[in-house]
């Protein structure tokens, strides 16, 4: 399939995600990062330490560290097994990929001074499912416009999250709305996966198993758009791109799920007022 450049575009700047499994993996951890990288340090197993300016800390299973940008630090090597979960982020570049609107106080309470939060079990394997998540869509084995929907609204999802935890009450206060944001986040998965050969909204449904009432009404509440909305957005991004190269439009719309030319042309001009032929003419005409 061919590719455009418009693929490139949709990757965020400024997030850096790591996961330390090996001991060994410890002593190199801070040169993936710069100064200008708001940190999170995320503990499922083992014991390490981090030196903050010259001051040491421990980090435990269950512990999640928030440690502002332009400190000095480094982690200790460690002789048992670890398994921690790192992220990097840049305020100012993170702000500029995404449009929805941010918790900017989260930044602020962040700047502040390190922080520590005890998590319940569920929030730990929450974080780091959503993590694992982002991670993989940073540098997609097969880039497409749906990876960088996906990772935009998995940082959405976790700056909100990290606000409710540093700003819960007390132990019973859990974080924010997960069974709905995880929902969004699995059907953004599996849009990025099936979005060219499944257009139905029932399919993902079924997957989730949610009925697509139900499904819809999820994702609309969180991204202000329908599930089928999402589905033909992507489908007609990725049309688009495709019209710029030199595929027939025969072959766009068998890689795109459709059955004949004529379906794929039906589409594309219902969501586009024009036909595919019409709007690739325009677009080379734009070239000249």
């Amino acid at each position: 399939m061919e590719r455009s450049d418009s693929h490139e575009k949709r990757q965020i700047a400024g997030l850096v995600i790591l996961f330390i499994k090996e001991s060994e993996q410890v002593g190199t951890v801070h040169t993936h990062f710069d100064r200008l990288h708001a940190l999170l340090f995320l503990v499922k197993k083992g014991r390490i330490q981090i030196v903050i300016e010259q001051v040491a800390h421990r980090l435990y299973p269950g512990r999640l560290l928030l440690l502002p940008r332009g400190r000095n630090w480094f982690l200790r090597p460690s002789l048992s097994p670890i398994e921690m979960g790192i992220v990097g982020l840049d305020p100012k570049q993170i702000y500029g990929d995404t449009t929805r609107a941010l918790p900017i106080r989260l930044f602020q309470h962040w700047e502040e001074q390190p922080r520590t939060i005890g998590l319940k079990t569920k929030e730990l394997h929450w974080l780091l499912k959503l993590l694992k998540i982002l991670k993989s869509k940073i540098h997609p084995t097969t880039p497409s416009h749906a990876q960088g929907i996906v990772l935009r609204y998995g940082i959405y999802m976790l700056l909100w999250e990290l606000y409710g935890l540093i700003h819960k009450e007390n132990s019973k206060t859990s974080i924010m709305q997960t069974t709905g944001h995880f929902l969004v986040l699995q059907f953004m998965d599996l849009l990025n996966r099936y979005y060219r050969s499944q257009h139905q909204v029932a399919f993902y449904a079924r997957r989730l198993q949610v009925t697509p009432d139900h499904l819809s009404r999820i994702i609309k509440k969180h991204t202000g758009l329908t599930a089928k909305v999402h589905i033909q957005q992507l489908l007609m991004e990725e049309a688009k791109a495709l019209l710029h190269g030199r595929r027939s439009i025969k072959e766009i719309a068998h890689l795109l799920g459709f059955n004949t030319a004529y379906a794929f042309s039906k589409f594309f001009k219902r969501n586009a007022s024009v036909s595919p032929t019409s709007y690739r003419e325009q677009h080379r005409k734009c070239k000249k």
